[in-house]
């Protein structure tokens, strides 16, 4: 082989040993008593990929070296990559490295019977018990200056949102949670450099439960002379 050919051959680095994505449930210890909401669970997708990206041994395409750089990091000028939601997104954020930023999506109430009451079932109290539950999305924008790039990084969080979906779904109590979409490839231009996106979305459902306390006579505080001709 001459020395032009071995100057193009392309070396493809031994993947690390032991490569085994994780979920730490504790990442979401500080928001989990909130319950789910839509800022919530906002945080709870941005620690969970903070978490993933934190360790280059959770990569899962360890054969993308730009994944494997792609490194989260608190500090904003050493992260290889930048993980926030669309309120904290600027376009500074992904000039230099890649980025996912999460945008929440609509939520919708669907009732479960007559005014949300659950009929037959009261409190120990004998106070009326009450039910709905709450659908909502987000969709996660994975960037990257390269076309290639950002089809692998969309990939990578699919895959680790998809994988341990239904772990994340115990872990926050959710009656579901699960990847609905990875969307076609777009060009985004920001300022004088052009980035591609794709989104992916995922979709989750909660149930909420609560109770009314009533504390005195319904009509206990209505003046009846209103009522008089």
């Amino acid at each position: 082989m001459s020395d032009d050919c071995q100057q193009n051959v392309k070396v493809t680095p031994p993947p690390i040993e032991n490569v085994i994505p994780r979920i730490d449930a504790q990442w979401f210890s500080g928001i989990c008593e909130l319950g789910p909401r839509p800022l919530v669970v906002t945080g709870w997708l941005k620690v969970w990929l903070q978490g993933h990206f934190a360790e280059q041994k959770q990569i899962d395409d360890q054969e993308s070296s730009a994944l494997r750089k792609a490194l989260w990091r608190p500090e904003c000028d050493l992260t290889g990559i930048a993980i926030e939601s669309v309120t904290k997104w600027t376009p500074e954020l992904t000039e230099k490295r890649p980025a996912i930023i999460i945008k929440r999506n609509a939520w919708r109430h669907v009732r479960f019977g007559i005014d949300d009451r659950m009929f037959f079932t009261l409190d120990k109290d004998w106070q009326n018990r009450y039910s709905n539950v709450w659908q909502g999305s987000h969709t996660l924008f994975c960037i990257a200056g390269d076309g290639a790039e950002t089809e692998k990084l969309a990939a990578e969080v699919f895959k680790e949102l998809n994988e341990f979906g239904p772990r994340i779904r115990i872990i926050l109590d959710l009656m579901r949670f699960e990847v609905m979409e990875a969307g076609e490839v777009m060009k985004l231009k920001q300022n004088a450099r052009e980035n591609f996106v794709v989104p992916v979305t995922v979709a989750y459902a909660y149930r909420q439960d609560w109770i009314i306390r009533q504390e005195g006579p319904l009509f206990k505080r209505l003046d009846l002379k209103i009522f008089q001709p």
